[in-house]
């Protein structure tokens, strides 16, 4: 018989270069979201020391005009870690979407290695029942020679 060969090898290779595709991008994702959630927090460290100085500052004595602008300072601070904030909520979003994608193909390339196990268990099958039919023959083609 002649060698085993997966009809959807191809298929079978393509999908699997998707999914470690789908998996790097996957990763770069995940690496946006954890220098995303570094960013706010050394942002809001930076907003606690600024909220700190201010009532320090408070307690010993500040212009009107100085803590108006230390008031303003925060306010911007604030904003600028909410938009963040809403930033960090898209990458986790959309690493959510990849992470699905790697699962579905994950699952459509196993399909494939077990379709393919079951064809070369169905193959190697075929094979050794070819190979005692050939044997039987051969046996049995060798007594009815030895009979004549």
């Amino acid at each position: 018989m002649k060698k085993f060969a997966f009809s959807l090898e191809t298929v079978k290779n393509y999908k699997e270069k998707l999914l470690e595709n789908l998996k790097l991008e996957h990763g770069a994702i995940m690496a946006e979201v954890a220098a995303q959630k570094s960013l706010i927090g050394s942002m809001e460290e930076s907003e606690r020391g600024i909220n700190s100085e201010l009532n320090e500052k408070n307690s010993v004595g500040i212009s009107p005009h100085e803590h108006t602008n230390y008031r303003r300072y925060l306010k911007v601070l604030e904003n600028d870690i909410k938009q963040e904030y809403e930033k960090l909520y898209r990458l986790e979003r959309k690493e959510e979407e990849k992470r699905i994608e790697v699962v579905e193909m994950k699952k459509e390339t196993s399909t494939l290695e077990k379709l393919e196990e079951k064809k070369l268990a169905e193959y190697n099958f075929l094979e050794l029942k070819a190979n005692e039919i050939f044997i039987e023959e051969f046996v049995g083609n060798k007594k009815y020679a030895v009979r004549r």
